[in-house]
């Protein structure tokens, strides 16, 4: 589209004017102080004679006054997920130099990720499997390996501990750009997160593994900084919509594809209930799944027992995958929903906290020898370690108050009764 050399060339990065090596068949960007390009730069005359010319003709998007640089960020679903982490899980296990972990370390790891996968919500459409099938994973998988369950999986294993920071200071990196709550405070840690990410990660892995994706990481905030968070231009969306259109297209009949779409968005529209009001049914709250097993408020008799329902565009339900939740910085788990006989919409929330809660890591602010000032620890980004539940004492809150609860990923570690609980980023 933009009538420029491939990623591998000599001069790809489509940031800067870094100039790659070959290493092993591969081509390497290791510079990460290399001149920047300009949207400028598509308004000089091309140089076919000049070898470090990054342009092959020119582009009439140029002509209609399009950044050719600044307009085009990278897309983290292949760059950082399918690029990046999918590499290192397959490193980790298939990998020829350093980096390479021996079976029995894998094979725990292995057990570890199919255990977490066990408490993955469902608002997750894959569960992620394990590193024996990591170069088959989805983006999506490879997203929850990256920020959920490989910062959990990879802790106190066979992973050297310059190995495991290495990966940690990647994960909480793109998890504050995923976050729009964390972005901006965040957003220069972020910058010098990815350059130590960068430049460790081929000291680790082989410096012939710092190609095209590696070395765009470092360019990465900068798209964060001019477009916001990442899923602002991510192709996650698209991709997950295509599963809708397939919906609409008869699988024996593969022609006519579009005639096909347009007939069933018109059908929509004469459907009692249309998707949006759907949806809006969903955001207002209709317990679902009635029962009699669960705890209850003494003294009160005419309710009635529910296992899950939707609020606010998340699901609130009894099972342990999807009943995890922050509350007021507290680490709740939901026990019981119910609603009054009486009153419809008077839905009360029965809940347990955590009674110990504490960081998970801490991670200099500023990487590198040179860090002077306070660290980064994990409850700062709302990533703790729980354990310890209080039994005792089930709290009651009417359902209005969810309005402003987090929903979390709740995974179990190597230890017997103790879980990191993470803010969910995403729900496609």
């Amino acid at each position: 589209m933009r009538n420029v050399h491939s990623f591998n060339f000599r001069y790809g990065c489509d940031r800067c004017k870094v100039r790659g090596d070959v290493m092993e068949h591969r081509m390497t960007f290791r510079d990460l102080l290399a001149e920047p390009r300009l949207d400028t730069d598509f308004d000089q005359p091309i140089n076919s004679d000049d070898e470090e010319e990054y342009r092959t003709g020119n582009c009439i998007l140029r002509d209609v006054g399009i950044g050719m640089v600044t307009q085009f960020p990278h897309d983290y679903m292949h760059l950082v997920c399918l690029g990046v982490a999918r590499n290192i899980a397959n490193m980790l296990h298939t990998g020829r130099h350093n980096g390479r972990l021996t079976g029995i370390v894998t094979s725990e790891i292995c057990e570890h990720m199919a255990d977490c996968a066990l408490h993955i919500p469902m608002e997750f459409q894959r569960r992620c499997r394990t590193l024996f099938e990591s170069s088959r994973w989805k983006a999506t998988e490879c997203r929850q390996f990256l920020l959920y369950s490989g910062p959990v999986v990879l802790s106190n294993t066979g992973v050297s501990r310059r190995q495991y920071e290495n990966f940690l200071y990647f994960s909480v990196a793109i998890r504050c750009l995923c976050s729009k709550a964390l972005i901006d405070t965040y957003i220069d840690f972020v910058q010098g997160a990815l350059q130590y990410f960068v430049d460790t990660f081929g000291e680790i892995y082989g410096r012939q593994h710092v190609g095209y994706n590696v070395h765009s990481l470092y360019h990465l905030a900068s798209d964060a900084r001019r477009y916001g968070v990442l899923d602002n231009f991510s192709c996650f969306e698209y991709e997950s919509f295509l599963g809708v259109l397939k919906e609409m297209t008869h699988k024996r009949k593969p022609s006519h594809i579009v005639q096909q779409v347009c007939r069933r968005l018109s059908e929509r529209e004469f459907l009692v209930m249309s998707s949006y009001e759907y949806q809006d049914a969903k955001l207002h709250g209709v317990p679902l799944k009635q029962h009699i097993d669960g705890p209850t408020v003494a003294g009160v008799e005419e309710y009635q027992q529910y296992r899950e329902m939707n609020w606010n565009g998340q699901l609130i339900a009894l099972k342990e995958s999807d009943n995890c939740f922050m509350l007021d910085g507290e680490i709740c788990i939901i026990r019981n929903i119910l609603k009054s006989s009486q009153h419809s919409k008077n839905v009360t929330v029965l809940y347990e906290v955590f009674s110990i809660q504490t960081d998970y890591f801490t991670l200099p602010l500023n990487p590198g020898p040179e860090f002077v000032g306070r660290p980064l620890h994990s409850g700062d980004i709302g990533i703790w370690m729980v354990h310890s539940l209080d039994q005792n004492e089930v709290k009651q809150s009417n359902i209005a108050i969810f309005e402003s609860v987090i929903k979390c990923v709740l995974l179990p570690t190597s230890n017997e009764g103790v879980f990191v609980a993470m803010p969910m980023l995403h729900n496609i």
